[in-house]
């Protein structure tokens, strides 16, 4: 099994993550997204710079 790898989120990953943020959106069951929120706004949200935010990944080891 291969090991689980916890990083940042880049531009180049957003075309995958959109997808997922506009399903949540949409459904309205989980998160009270506006369901008409648009890419360039999800974006704007979503894929900010870091401000020095740094993921753990010894914290999301799996074992």
């Amino acid at each position: 099994m291969q090991a689980l790898q916890v990083r940042l989120a880049t531009s180049d990953d957003w075309p995958r993550i959109w997808p997922i943020i506009q399903d949540v959106g949409t459904e309205q069951e989980t998160f009270p997204y506006d369901p008409a929120m648009t890419e360039p706004e999800a974006r704007g949200r979503f894929q900010t710079q870091s401000h020095g935010a740094q993921a753990d990944p010894a914290q999301y080891r799996v074992a």
